[in-house]
């Protein structure tokens, strides 16, 4: 349902995302996309050596990240997003294809910045865009060079002042007279995508920007990389510094590589599947330790706030016409994916009324799904009707003034993420935490 591919891997070794087994993984079925020198970039499905689907946990692990945003986000839409239903008139449903089950009638936020779910929903709508540009550039004979633009920034900067820096200079960049001439020769388009990591520098946003071009390939990689200066000059005007890795360039061999490790869209549409030393993506890995850390919900906290209604993805105009990619909103994105996850012909497994979907998804919303695509009808109601789980997989919201034990979790199995006494949950309860050093460049790597 919310992935139906998962991110490229390679074809065998330990598992991504774990499927509790701990065994080796293949991948199987058909292939995605080839990548922009004929490399595969995925396989459709991924099952490990006892035959373990990984979605599950997949989806497991998203229903509970985006509990824990709705916690610490408050009256934001991520609170809502397949929680609440769409209409206090309809009905929620769960429906089933051949192998898959969803939701429907639930609202749907479409944040690819704040809500788990729809961040995934909207990164394979995106890497389909991205796969269809380019094959399409491969058959006109385009170039494609991946540019990656940062610069040197102060661990106690905020986001939000780091993110405007980095739109002002990127602004002053295409603006300038050589970017403008080379928009007039071979440069056919880019696409842009901001990204942001957080580590003991504080906030680190950069913009990868991938360039087609047309033209012979060494003349325009040195034409591209004579764009060093102007991206430095602008950086000036907005009294910022960059050097060495503050402007990388790579060409259509690394390009292409890179391409086929994210899958074309992987790190170009959000940095969703980009794995930290930590393990996972880096804001999911902040939104993690939301449950036991009030300085990592002040983190998340700042971080969504300072991405909202922010693009992540922008393609220069007139290039999706080109390449014949539709334009698609994020919030239809997500519906679109979530449509397209199930199969073609569906079948209700479970309609529920509005109350009844209230005390429903206590059980766990994976857990229904995974219900209904084991067992169906039956399944689903033995779960409704059976004991609830010691340890709900998809954690519920604690009531408004509810204390917790100090421990980070209730005391009661339920798997809930505690809030701070009194802390309440329109806002962190503190500041960002200040970094040990303060003041310290960041060391652009």
């Amino acid at each position: 349902m919310l992935h139906s591919a998962l991110p490229p891997t390679p074809t065998s070794g330990v598992h991504p995302v774990g499927c509790g087994c701990g065994c080796a993984f293949s991948a199987s079925e058909s292939p995605l996309v080839e990548g922009l020198n004929g490399e595969v970039l995925g396989a459709a499905r991924y099952t490990c050596e006892i035959g373990k689907p990984l979605f599950e946990d997949t989806r497991r692990e998203a229903f509970q990240r985006q509990r824990l945003a709705a916690d610490v986000m408050g009256r934001e839409r991520v609170g809502k997003c397949l929680w609440a239903v769409a209409d206090l008139s309809s009905a929620v449903a769960i429906t089933k294809g051949e192998k898959r089950a969803r939701y429907t009638g639930l609202q749907t936020c479409g944040s690819v910045w704040m809500c788990p779910v729809c961040a995934g929903r909207v990164a394979e709508t995106r890497r389909r865009e991205m796969n269809k540009a380019l094959a399409a550039a491969r058959a006109e004979g385009l170039a494609v060079f991946l540019m990656t633009l940062t610069f040197r920034h102060s661990a106690d900067e905020g986001l939000a002042d780091t993110l405007t820096a980095l739109k002002a200079s990127m602004k002053a960049f295409r603006n300038h007279r050589s970017f403008a001439t080379l928009r007039k020769t071979g440069m056919v388009g880019t696409v842009v995508a901001t990204e942001m990591t957080h580590g003991h520098h504080g906030w680190h946003p950069h913009a990868h920007i991938l360039v087609f071009w047309k033209g012979d390939k060494e003349e325009g990689h040195e034409a591209l990389e004579a764009l060093r200066e102007p991206w430095l000059a602008s950086l000036a005007g907005q009294d910022r510094e960059g050097e060495g890795a503050a402007f990388d360039l790579r060409d259509g061999s690394a390009a292409g590589k890179y391409v086929a490790k994210w899958g074309a869209a992987e790190e170009l549409t959000l940095g969703g599947k980009k794995t930290g030393k930590a393990g996972g993506p880096p804001p999911w890995q902040i939104l993690d330790k939301t449950r036991h850390s009030a300085s990592a919900r002040a983190l998340f906290f700042e971080y969504a706030m300072a991405t909202k209604g922010r693009r992540a993805l922008v393609w220069s105009p007139g290039l999706k016409a080109r390449f014949e990619v539709d334009e698609v909103s994020d919030e239809e994105a997500a519906e679109a994916s979530d449509q397209e996850a199930a199969d073609l012909v569906e079948s209700v497994i479970i309609t529920l009324r509005r109350e009844e979907w209230i005390e429903a998804r206590k059980r766990g919303r994976a857990r229904l799904l995974e219900a209904a695509e084991a067992g169906g009808t039956a399944a689903v109601i033995g779960v409704l009707t059976g004991p609830q789980a010691s340890s709900d997989p998809d954690p519920q919201r604690p009531p408004r003034g509810w204390q917790g034990s100090g421990s980070g979790h209730r005391n009661d199995g339920s798997g809930e993420a505690a809030r701070p006494n009194g802390t309440p949950r329109s806002a962190p309860r503190e500041g960002p935490p200040q970094a040990a050093n303060k003041g310290q460049s960041c060391p652009i790597p």
